[in-house]
């Protein structure tokens, strides 16, 4: 539990973090994706687009481009991967794929490695208030799990290395927020060092970790429940996940010992 509890502060630097990171570079893709996405649904789909078949919505933290695509069976999502997280647009685009094979996010019907356009199944959403209730909880527990097990080939990148490289990053960019003072950036690199080496014995607990487990990139209906926006999953310990759902999700205290205890299968004990 305490375990858990480290995660929920770093992880809370790591979102400040990242949302400073994506203001400062912008968007990366514009203009051209809406002829891209005609050219492949032409060429390789062959089905032929119209301006009013894409309707542009609004990504989140990530700020990426996302178009809803119209269709008289299924809609379907296209969205332009940019790398900036993941390292690379083949390694954000190789997770996609990979969580649609293994049944955790949505299927795929197109994937570039090289342009980073990704055309998949449009998943239609619950309502956001259905993501505070225990059901979900349980659900997600129970994928999480599942999730946990299947070890993705995903590139190994732990939580300390990514805080360590947005922490630089802030402090090339002169910036200090979620920080006070420089001293207090200073402070936090040291200690992440050392939580880091405390951490080292627990490396069989190392596995396929989402990191972005917000309301918005879960995606649930009575049918399916699947994850998206990949661009930060890596292999890392796997309590990051259960920290960030948590503090996303849960508000009482007694609802994090359910959560747990779905997910471990066993009764969690506080220490």
């Amino acid at each position: 539990m305490e375990r858990l509890y480290v995660w929920a502060r770093a992880l809370l630097i790591y979102v400040v973090c990242c949302t400073t990171l994506n203001n400062v570079q912008g968007v990366i893709y514009e203009g051209e994706i809406s002829s891209s996405i005609k050219y492949v649904f032409k060429q390789i789909l062959g089905q032929k687009l119209l301006d009013q078949d894409l309707m542009p919505i609004k990504g989140g933290l990530s700020g990426f481009q996302i178009y809803r695509i119209k269709q008289n069976n299924k809609d379907c999502i296209a969205r332009v991967a940019s790398g900036r997280l993941a390292g690379s647009v083949e390694k954000e685009v190789n997770a996609i794929q990979e969580a649609s094979n293994a049944g955790i996010g949505p299927e795929v019907y197109y994937a570039n490695q090289e342009t980073g356009l990704v055309i998949m199944d449009c998943i239609e959403d619950f309502p956001l208030k259905y993501k505070f209730t225990p059901i979900f909880h349980q659900r997600l527990a129970a994928m999480l799990r599942e999730f946990h097990t299947c070890k993705l080939p995903l590139p190994q990148k732990t939580i300390f290395q990514t805080l360590d490289e947005l922490v630089l990053f802030l402090k090339n960019h002169h910036y200090i927020l979620p920080f006070k003072t420089a001293g207090d950036v200073d402070f936090f690199t040291e200690n992440n060092k050392k939580v880091a080496l405390l951490f080292q014995k627990y490396e069989d607990d190392i596995t396929s970790v989402h990191h972005d487990l917000n309301p918005f990139n879960l995606l649930v209906n009575e049918q399916e429940l699947k994850i998206i926006d990949w661009e930060t999953a890596s292999q890392d310990y796997f309590y990051v996940d259960l920290a960030v759902f948590v503090n996303f999700h849960i508000f009482d205290e007694s609802q994090v010992d359910i959560f747990l205890e779905q997910y471990f299968g066993r009764e969690v004990l506080r220490v």
